[in-house]
């Protein structure tokens, strides 16, 4: 075989021709290997004068260790720093008679025939003469050479067999032809084991075709694909999967035999004997049998023909979908109308109009009229996030109802589109949580795909993509015997183990709304079977509850890997155990938001609760179990035997209380701020307890304390008319007492913005009734103390701050001709001094009516005009300050004739108004007083003139006659 070929590449794409489509399958390739000295690693097999092994760096990044023995071609690629500079890579295969060879071989070996390929290496690394591990995870290939084309291996298993404890550890591992590849941290031997000629192989054609079978384009558009399986796991094969883009069709489904496919799955026996299973979605199934050769399974792939109007999904970004016209035409204004029902139903579609239900955003595109925000049509998107929270204050949906959307639109030409429905693909509430589907008889446990059963909702990113539900109440005896008789508190009948074979993470995707506080719930157990150990240190499992943004997840070569806080560098495969192992060391750091550990023994299932506050531009949230330890097992802690959940919930809605438990419920209301005055905004609440035994969360002694913060998203407050906001935000805490105890809660605030008073003397501080009214209030501020009874109970109890500010109110009253120009107004605190800023600049003029208001904060000031007297004076009217005077509705004192001081407290309002006078200017040394009568002179004068000049031209009219 030629290593360059199959090991220069990471990804190879097989692209078949379909009409100018092109149908693209992913399969996977290896690194590149170069050959080197094989050397045992035990010092006492030496080899005399070897050569060192051969080291190469990529990218100033990678360094990469290779070593040859007679069977096989070995390397391995590690980051720099991972190994100290100048480290040696050994390896040699063992010998049968070898004592690790036998022991590994009796353990891991089905038959000994002649169809087993076993064999065994001695891997390992030294510095400076002494045996070294790798500090972090590296890459292994392991190529085997001498392979005729008839013994080609399939399925290659690869086991790691600790020094220790000598117990065969099967490895996730994956394959190319003849290279495996798999990541490890440590090093000692390694097995290589497969069985050949007893592989099953079932081939699935893919064809694809529209509505009537007929192949799309004149072309059948098949291709090949091939899945295996082998004795260890079964195959899966999802023709979602498989279903490709191709230009202006639509995929609706896979059909075998003219019935919708779910999955396929592939498998064998002992025997050698391999089976097919085609699962349609109607929950009924296929089998086919192979006894030799391959199986061919053909699939149909029905597309229909799409609208040129389509609806693009981009929810997981932003939270919306969008209208997209496909074709060339000139559209020009393109109007759209979307329009919603519950996905699955036969009601009337009914047309989105524009809401704000939330808040200050909106569900639609919009403009702002003097009336009010107005729908812009002319915009393509919807935020179907935003609009579900419409439809349920609307339509009331219950929980498990999702919606469906189709949009028309009409261009300036009258052409008019219509797009085919598409459904939102998630839920807003934990779905299933109780693992009661589906319902699992004649088993105690069963391990389910649980990615395509109807129902489940759930899915795993470990690589047999199972989920394992147990139903004790069916076999309480062997339920247990394998789990521990902690498992006979399940609520209702049926519970989960978050793994079942496989490492990885069990998860949902929810739409949620930035800013909003979501509570998660849920019973937690250890799982202790009678064949577990059970010292005090073991008996006891732990996961971490992990609610991260669902845009951080990619999924490559079917292995779906978590970008911690979006950051490629931060790279975590969540269906290996290294990987899982180094992300958990990330998580106990404390670093990650909303991270959250749970631990629980195995005596009965324990209820554990927090919140998490959505951050902002976060649309869909994925809410994981990631395990941190099972059952510890003779010599080692297995992920995949522990950590046993139900009743889950992560939603808005507040915990509940349990047996034995009361919730306190404490809610913070505030008004008459705007958002951006909330910003920093935050409530501390702190609950004081006597005479109880705990309570959740606690800080220390009987003193619990949760800060709130978040006033200013949109997802927590209401507009006001007014421009403020009525804002909300509510924490819980949970008692655990036998008897009714006595409590004080307290709140402390920062963040407030200067210059706002609360309207009233004290805060208010009252319960809800179960009418949601307030019936008591407490008269004391920021405090209420009050008993509560421990039984299933909730109290609530709401802290209300009412703000307003101070107002000031100023006018600029003009007497006479007004002089059209500006008129300054500075305010100063009261004892400034010359060269202070002032507290604010006031300018009036035509264009605010002379007239002005504005927020100020409780002080004393003094307000000064600064019109700029020679700009008056150039005007053709007279203008004297004297003739300035200053009034108010408030107590007001006059400095002098441009200035004067005021006093605002409370929630005042003052209004000070300066008057002016202007008169037409007279004549140097005329008194004022004489000025009425020099005005009747004058125009005597002048009218006598006028009179006179009249009489004259009259007169000369009658000359020029004669």
């Amino acid at each position: 075989m030629n290593r360059l070929l199959i090991s220069t590449l990471c990804m190879a794409t097989v692209l078949v021709s379909a009409n100018e489509t092109l149908l693209q399958e992913t399969v996977k390739i290896f690194p590149v290997v170069t050959s080197a000295e094989s050397i045992a690693c035990e010092e006492e097999k030496t080899v005399d004068n070897p050569e060192p092994p051969t080291e190469t760096t990529f990218n100033d990044s990678i360094v990469k260790y290779s070593a040859e023995t007679e069977n096989y071609y070995i390397e391995v690629n590690a980051e720099q720093n991972i190994f100290p500079e100048n480290t040696e890579f050994y390896v040699s295969e063992l010998s049968p008679d070898d004592e690790i060879y036998i022991s590994a071989y009796e353990q891991i070996a089905e038959e000994n025939d002649d169809s087993i390929y076993f064999s065994a290496l001695d891997i390992c690394f030294l510095y400076q003469g002494e045996k070294t591990e790798p500090d972090g995870i590296v890459n292994v290939s392991i190529e085997l050479k001498n392979i005729s084309e008839e013994e080609t291996p399939e399925n290659i298993e690869i086991y790691h067999i600790p020094d220790d404890t000598m117990i065969p550890e099967l490895m996730e591992s994956y394959q190319e032809e003849s290279v495996i590849s798999f990541e490890t941290d440590s090093f000692s031997t390694y097995t290589v084991y497969w069985r050949n000629g007893n592989t099953n192989m079932f081939g699935i054609q893919c064809n694809y075709v529209d509505e009537d079978g007929t192949a799309i384009n004149g072309n059948s558009g098949s291709r090949n694909i091939t899945i295996s399986a082998n004795s260890s796991a079964k195959t899966y094969f999802y023709p979602a999967d498989y279903a490709v883009d191709i230009d202006e069709y639509e995929f609706v489904e896979a059909q075998y035999n003219g019935k919708p496919v779910s999955y396929i799955t592939g498998y064998r026996n002992t025997w050698g004997y391999g089976y097919a299973t085609v699962f349609y979605t109607d929950g009924n199934s296929s089998s086919l049998t192979r006894t030799g050769g391959t199986v061919s399974v053909p699939l149909n792939f029905i597309y229909k023909q799409s609208s040129k109007l389509r609806i693009n999904d981009t929810v997981l970004n932003n939270g919306l979908f969008s209208a997209v016209l496909t074709d060339d035409t000139e559209h020009g204004t393109v109007s759209y109308t979307w329009y919603r029902r519950i996905a699955g139903s036969s009601d009337e579609w009914e047309e989105v109009t524009i809401d704000n239900s939330i808040g200050s955003v909106y569900n639609l595109p919009y403009y702002q009229t003097s009336s009010g925000y107005r729908y812009d049509n002319t915009e393509n998107w919807i935020n179907v996030v935003y609009d579900r929270t419409t439809a349920k204050k609307t339509h009331d949906l219950e929980t498990g109802e999702i919606l469906e959307y189709m949009v028309k639109a009409v261009d300036s030409y009258g052409n008019e589109y219509t797009s085919s429905a598409v459904t939102v693909p998630y839920y807003d509430d934990i779905m299933n949580g109780d693992f009661e589907i589906p319902v699992i008889s004649g088993d105690t446990n069963k391990q389910l795909p649980c990615q395509t059963i109807d129902g489940i909702y759930w899915k795993t990113t470990a690589s047999d993509k199972n989920i394992e539900i147990i139903r004790p109440s069916y076999n309480s005896g062997t339920a247990i015997m394998q789990y521990g008789s902690g498992i006979s508190s399940v609520h209702d009948s049926q519970c989960a183990e978050i793994l079942a074979e496989a490492s990885g993470a069990l998860y949902q995707d929810l739409i949620t709304i930035p800013g909003t506080v979501m509570n998660w719930e849920l019973y937690h157990l250890a799982r202790s079977g009678n064949y577990v150990s059970k010292n005090s240190t073991e008996n006891e499992n732990s996961m971490y509850v992990l609610p991260v943004n669902a845009e951080w997840f990619i999924t490559e070569n079917d292995r779906e890997y978590l970008l911690l806080n979006g950051d490629a560098n931060q790279k975590y495969d969540l269906s290996s155990s290294s990987s899982i192992a180094a992300l958990r060391n990330v998580l106990a750091s404390g670093s990650v938001y909303g991270a959250q550990l749970v631990e629980s023994d195995a005596s009965g299932l324990t209820y554990h609760f927090g919140t998490y506050t959505v951050p902002e531009e976060q649309f869909v949230t994925r809410f994981l179990f990631l395990s941190v330890e099972g059952s510890t097992t003779s010599g080692g802690v297995s992920e995949t035997m522990g950590n046993i959940i139900d009743d889950v919930r992560f939603s808005t809605e507040l915990p509940r209380p349990t047996p034995n438990t009361a919730v306190l419920k404490v809610k913070k209301i505030v008004t008459g701020l705007t958002a951006e005055e909330l910003e920093d905004y935050h409530v501390e609440m702190t609950v004081y307890l006597e005479n109880s035994t705990t309570i959740a969360e606690m800080i220390g002694g009987n003193i619990a304390r949760k800060t709130l913060s978040g006033f200013s998203s949109p997802a927590n407050y209401t507009a006001n008319a007014d421009g403020t906001v009525t804002a909300e935000l509510e924490a819980s805490f949970v008692f655990s007492a036998s008897n009714a105890i006595q409590y004080y809660v307290t709140e402390s605030m920062w963040g407030e913005p200067p210059g706002v008073t609360v309207s009233s003397s004290n805060e208010t501080v009252y319960y809800l009734d179960s009418n949601g009214t307030a019936p008591v209030t407490q008269a004391q501020s920021g405090t209420r103390s009050d008993t509560v009874v421990v039984n299933n109970t909730s109290s609530n109890v709401v802290f209300r701050n009412d703000y307003a500010k101070n107002k000031l109110i100023l006018t600029k009253d003009i007497l006479g001709t007004a002089f059209q120009g500006e008129y300054v107004f500075y305010i100063y605190h009261q004892n400034y001094q010359e060269g202070d800023a002032p507290v604010a600049e006031v300018i009036l003029n035509q264009d605010n009516n002379y007239y002005a208001e504005l927020d100020i904060a409780s002080g004393d000031y003094v307000i000064v005009e600064k019109t700029d007297e020679e700009q008056i004076s150039d005007t053709e009217y007279g203008f004297s300050w004297e003739s300035v005077e200053y009034a108010s509705d408030s107590q007001l004192t006059q400095i002098n004739e441009k200035s004067v001081a005021f006093s605002v407290a409370g929630t005042e309002e003052v209004s000070i108004t300066a008057k002016n006078n202007y008169y037409m200017p007279v004549p140097a040394g005329i008194h004022d007083n004489h000025l009425p009568v020099v005005r009747y002179l004058l125009l005597s004068v002048l009218l006598f003139l006028v009179y006179k000049i009249a009489f004259y031209l009259l007169k000369k009219g009658d000359y020029d006659e004669e």
